[in-house]
Formats: structure tokens, sequence, C-alpha cells
């Protein structure tokens, strides 16, 4: 190495874990400094002496549903209205991409916004036809959402990134 200090050895030895989240809390005999790479979660943690504090973390994470669950089937609200999607993305904030079926007999204009507000993004969507959008989930796993009219919806969700 040029110029600089070196560094031949580290001067103490800590303990690496991979494994799931759970099973990483579920190990005892811990010393301050051990890291443990959560296989679930994709996030690196070093332990702190009596908790796991987060290191890094995997930017996103895709996640692609094998079916897309309904999550609307009525009449779409006119007024702006939320939507809890946090059975299927959990309660953390996400970008979600859903589909709208607009079931109406006659085009409308859907709005999606993550907070209660009528700004957001507006898709308009033919009778009968299918749109795919994304809009990004609040912290609490929903969003909110209105139609320019109370036609006849469907609300899938394809998949999320977290």
């Amino acid at each position: 190495m040029g110029g600089g200090t070196s560094l031949d050895t580290i001067p103490k030895i800590r303990n690496v874990y991979y494994d799931t989240k759970s099973n990483l809390d579920a190990l005892t005999g811990l010393s301050v400094g051990d890291l443990g790479y959560a296989t679930d979660q994709k996030i690196l943690y070093r332990w702190s002496g009596s908790a796991w504090q987060i290191i890094s973390q995997f930017a996103a994470y895709v996640y692609q549903l094998t079916s897309a669950p309904k999550v609307y089937d009525a009449n779409a609200p006119t007024n702006i209205t939320s939507i809890d999607l946090s059975s299927i993305i959990g309660t953390d904030g996400a970008l979600v991409l859903l589909i709208i079926k607009n079931k109406s007999g006659g085009a409308l204009d859907y709005t999606f916004a993550a907070w209660a507000t009528d700004e957001g993004h507006v898709w308009t969507v033919a009778d009968g036809d299918y749109q795919t959008t994304h809009m990004i989930a609040t912290w609490n796993g929903g969003c909110h959402w209105k139609a320019s009219g109370a036609g006849s919806t469907e609300l899938y969700v394809m998949g999320y990134l977290k």
C-alpha cells in the first residue's frame, strides 16, 4: 500500500450469522459487534449487546404475487377514500402495481394518491377495459382514491416494491 497506514489484522474476531431474522433473534451468546444477515429480509445487522441494529439494507425488493388478489369490487367512491392494502403489502410504504377494471358502462377517471388529497395520479379507463397503474402506498399500508363517477370498479394488486 502506498503512503498510508496499513492494517494487517482485524483486532477482534466477530461471528457472522446467515439465517432468517427470526432465527437471528433466537440466537444466544452473542458478542457486541457480531453480524447477522437476515436472508428473508436481505438486511445486514450488527449486534449492539441488546438488540440487532440495521447497518445495511437491500435497496428494494420486488414482490410479484402468484395471483392478483382483488382488493375492491363495488361502485367506486367519488370522494377521496382510503383503501387498506396492508393484508397484502404490510404496513410499510411501498410502490404498488394495481390493475383497475372499469365495469361502469362509460369511461371513468381514477385518481390515486398516497395521502388524503384530491391531487394524485389520474388514469382514464374506458368501460370494460383494464388499466395498469402504480401508486405509492402510505406508511400504514394503504392509499387513497376516487373516481369521476360511482361506476362499478374492480381493483387488483399485481405486485409491489419495498
